[in-house]
This record gives C-alpha cells, sequence and structure tokens, in this order.
C-alpha cells in the first residue's frame, strides 16, 4: 500500500480502518505527525515514512505489535523515542 509523492499533509483516517494493513509507505509527502489512531494497526509490520516533515514519533507507535521495520530517514526527527530500543 503506497501513498507516496502524492503531498499529503496528514495521514488518510480512513488508513486506521484497515487494520489488516502490513505494509504501509507515505514516503516523499508532506506528513507533520503521526496521528495517536497509529495504534489501531495492530497487522502493521513495514512502516515507511521517509522523507516527510516529521518532528517526532508518537509513543502509540509502540502499539504497533507487529511492527519490525520503521523507516524515518529524511524527516525532521532530533531522536528516535526510547520505546523504539526496548
Amino acid at each position: 500500500n503506497t501513498l507516496g509523492i502524492i503531498k499529503l499533509r496528514r495521514v488518510p483516517e480512513v488508513l486506521f480502518q484497515m487494520k489488516w494493513i502490513k505494509d504501509l509507505s507515505l514516503d516523499n509527502n508532506n506528513i507533520m505527525f503521526l496521528p495517536p489512531d497509529i495504534k489501531t494497526l495492530h497487522s502493521l509490520q513495514k512502516l515507511s515514512l521517509r522523507g516527510n516533515q516529521l518532528e517526532e514519533l508518537p509513543s502509540e507507535l509502540k502499539k504497533c505489535w507487529d511492527l519490525e521495520c520503521l523507516l524515518v530517514e529524511r524527516n525532521k526527527l532530533q531522536a528516535l523515542p526510547r520505546f523504539l530500543y526496548t
């Protein structure tokens, strides 16, 4: 599921109803934040957010239990949150 390079400013709410998504690419958009509803995507294994405007990652991301791959290069992140290391 790829929604890259269409210059989204936010993650479409309809995605949070698609609980079966395993691989989601939102690369090269203008997304500034991930909404807390990201936690509803329990089947998500790979999330690619490269080339956006993210300054931080929400703690709700840790509730994506199956997440194995998180790609966040080329954002405005100063540091990665500690919950990603545990």
